[in-house]
């Protein structure tokens, strides 16, 4: 034992592990689901927690001290398993969330995309909601969600054998829809608008269900207000 001591003397105290100076972020609740989705636009994020009761998305914004809670978004009308937050979408001062509740909720997984825009004092105020009229049960519309500018796009994998409807922003601020992409031979199941991605006048859309669920990626390019197909892109499973 005395040798114990001693050589603990010698070692003096274990060194602390250096952590990050930013505080986790951590759900409020257990099976919620937080992070379940998520977005970032300059100094604020935003995280999706769609199974805690009706659902919340949590802003937070960054600061000299590091990354702090900013405020809590949800719907007033919100029902439990409504899936407020199953997806979000970010760019400068707006906020896409998609709300798609389970196929037993009242929603019965339509699925709904709710506008929020970022006042000038740095709070995000509700600022409408879009669904398409024709969505049917199990659409799943706003499942996959991208913001640029003054375009919106919104998937809905499950409307179909898929669809990714486009929304535009006028210059006085409000949003319109304009339409849908035109795709090629889109056959059943194949989920087209499950996911999305954009980079300058390029877009990708995921149909992670074609040919058998394989899956494919379709390539446009935007041409004024228009986009047109350029590309399919398939697994390498594809050929085998």
């Amino acid at each position: 034992m005395t040798h114990l001591l001693l050589l603990a003397a010698l070692l003096g105290p274990t060194a602390p592990t250096a952590t990050d100076s930013t505080p986790e972020i951590r759900a409020e609740s257990a099976a919620a689901g937080f992070g379940t989705s998520i977005a970032l636009s300059g100094d604020y994020a935003f995280v999706g927690e769609p199974r805690g009761l009706s659902g919340v998305v949590h802003v937070y914004r960054r600061g000299t001290a590091g990354w702090r809670s900013a405020s809590k978004l949800t719907v007033a009308t919100g029902l439990p398993g409504d899936g407020f937050g199953a997806s979000v979408a970010a760019d400068g001062p707006t906020l896409l969330v998609g709300r798609i509740g389970a196929p037993n909720r009242p929603d019965s997984a339509r699925g709904t995309v709710h506008l929020f825009r970022r006042a000038a004092n740095g709070s995000y105020e509700a600022a409408g909601e879009w669904s398409p009229d024709a969505a049917p049960a199990r659409a799943a519309f706003g499942s996959a969600l991208l913001v640029s500018g003054d375009l919106a796009l919104v998937g809905a994998p499950r409307m179909e054998n898929g669809a990714v409807f486009v929304y535009r922003r006028a210059a006085d601020g409000t949003w319109s829809p304009a339409g849908r992409l035109s795709v090629d031979s889109l056959g059943e199941g194949d989920l087209f608008g499950a996911s999305l991605a954009m980079d300058g006048n390029r877009l990708v859309v995921g149909a992670p269900g074609r040919s058998a669920a394989k899956g494919a990626v379709y390539v446009f390019t935007r041409t004024g207000n228009d986009f047109v197909q350029q590309a399919m892109l398939v697994s390498p499973a594809s050929a085998d």
